[in-house]
């Protein structure tokens, strides 16, 4: 008997309708109570944004409107021309100007592009759904071209000043101070008392050539005398008219 009620017990679980009162009073099954129905769930709709506007061809009639002088400035000087400017906005092939003139004028043509295109590159890339374009007319005044305006007459030639880099003897003379360290160099001595003298040749192309010194005493004139040349040739002064002959005193204290 005790294997006998769990079995009932179990079928009474799995077939709770059928317990009766009895069996569920002396505890051979669970009561079942039937769950409340619930409401289904209702998944709201995604939201969808919304397609961008349509570019109405009011907008770039405006923007042509807007570039107006300065497609009028292109046709400045000309007489019987017509131009005509088109702006197209493509959802594929984006934003296209295209220009006519008459009689056709290459150069016209480019001044108006590019004129035109400076007003209209804030539609370069904007997102449309259809094809939209405006359009201008221009015209000049009617007749020949206008003459060239005339350049002013060129001013007549006026004496140029001396040049700032004229040969002088004074520049010669600075040259050689400049050349001073390297010149005392070539002594082999220590700064001291006392001068040394050269004299140097002035060539007309002013490249400078040593004729003489006069060296302190004590000093050999060998080697001397060669360091002393190449130095002075290394000098470029202003050429003068002709050969010019300087004689320049240096001082030995550095």
């Amino acid at each position: 008997m005790r294997r006998v009620l769990p079995l009932i017990v179990l079928l009474a679980s799995l077939a709770p309708g059928v317990a009766s009162a009895e069996q569920v009073a002396a505890g051979m099954a669970v009561p079942f109570t039937m769950p409340a129905p619930s409401r289904p769930m209702v998944v709201p709709p995604g939201r969808r944004a919304p397609p961008p506007d349509l570019l109405r061809p009011s907008e770039l009639r405006a923007a042509l409107s807007a570039a107006r002088e300065d497609l009028e400035a292109c046709l400045a000087g000309t007489r019987g021309r017509r131009a005509s400017v088109r702006a197209s906005l493509d959802p594929i092939a984006g934003l296209s100007v295209r220009v006519t003139t008459r009689p056709r004028d290459a150069a016209l043509d480019r001044c108006l592009d590019t004129a035109a295109r400076r007003w209209l590159v804030r539609f370069e890339g904007l997102p449309v759904r259809a094809r939209t374009s405006a359009s201008i007319t221009l015209r000049s005044p009617r007749g020949p071209d206008r003459p060239p305006i005339a350049p002013p007459p060129t001013p007549p030639p006026t004496t140029p000043p001396p040049p700032s880099n004229a040969y002088s003897e004074a520049a010669v003379r600075t040259a050689l101070e400049l050349r001073r360290a390297a010149l005392l160099d070539c002594l082999g001595v220590g700064p001291g008392e006392g001068t040394m003298g050269v004299r140097v040749v002035v060539a007309p192309n002013g490249a400078l050539e040593l004729l003489g010194v006069d060296l302190p005493p004590g000093v050999g004139s060998g080697p001397v005398l060669t360091c002393l040349r190449g130095v002075v040739a290394r000098v470029r002064v202003p050429a003068p008219p002709s050969a010019r002959t300087i004689e320049h005193t240096l001082s030995l204290a550095r």
